[in-house]
């Protein structure tokens, strides 16, 4: 059961800027899908991802919360498994 909640999945990645500060760059590499699971102890919830390509390996991902447009109904599109 999806709860709502939808993610950008994203790699932060290092670098300077003109003034020589470190500064991070979170650049997406995929999304991720809220959802709850009915179980014997009570509701288990947690985060699907689909990443945009299977080369991705890091030691780290990062997930931030996409806000929920007031106006918008529109549900995430199907998965029509077709591979990122």
């Amino acid at each position: 059961m999806n709860n709502g909640k939808v993610f950008d999945v994203c790699i932060p990645r290092k670098y300077r800027d003109a003034s020589n500060n470190e500064r991070t760059h979170f650049w997406q590499v995929g999304t991720g899908f809220g959802f709850e699971n009915q179980t014997a102890n009570g509701v288990s919830r947690g985060v699907s991802l689909k990443l945009y390509s299977k080369m991705l390996v890091t030691d780290q991902y990062v997930l931030f919360e996409r806000e929920q447009e007031e106006s918008s109904s529109n549900p995430p599109p199907p998965d029509d498994g077709v591979p990122f």
